[in-house]
């Protein structure tokens, strides 16, 4: 878990990159000097490792307080919150940035259930929920639905 959350936290220090694999020479100068476009989409590449392994952990309850307790929650919600909206986007998104966000709402939805509830249900997370709820692409729209539901189940209880 501590190696995910090393390679995110690196990624979060700029993580308007992380929803892209597609740079200009331009872009890619301004955003990180020293960076060129093959190593912004390496970064992405592991970006979207992370997430992956975090989601395939994260409803095992002692790696999910793991990830709790090495701040992986307030590593998350970056990610969460740069989810481009479809207005937004002149192109499609490639099945990495698909990857990339449908893991990072998945694993949102499995820390409903944890000590990392209130954070993880901020107005401006439960915003961006709803508005992924209205995405044309279905595996974003039902994972955050499938959010929203359980925040609901959860609070009328």
């Amino acid at each position: 878990m501590d190696l995910f959350l090393d390679i995110l936290a690196t990624a979060s220090q700029d993580p308007s990159n992380v929803n892209k694999t597609t740079y200009d020479n331009k872009t890619a100068n301004q955003k990180r000097p020293s960076s060129s476009p093959l190593q912004l989409v390496r970064q992405h590449q592991l970006v979207e490792f992370a997430l992956g392994g975090i989601c395939n952990c994260i409803p095992d309850f002692p790696l999910q307080q793991q990830f709790i307790e090495g701040d992986g929650v307030e590593i998350l919600v970056p990610f969460i919150l740069e989810i481009p909206l479809e207005g937004d986007r002149s192109t499609a998104l490639t099945p990495s940035e698909l990857n990339v966000i449908v893991s990072s709402l998945s694993i949102a939805f499995f820390l409903l259930d944890s000590s990392a509830f209130t954070a993880i249900t901020s107005d401006q997370l439960i915003a961006k929920m709803r508005q992924c709820q209205q995405n044309s692409i279905v595996q974003v729209s039902n994972t955050a639905a499938a959010f929203l539901t359980r925040y609901q189940e959860l609070l009328a209880v």
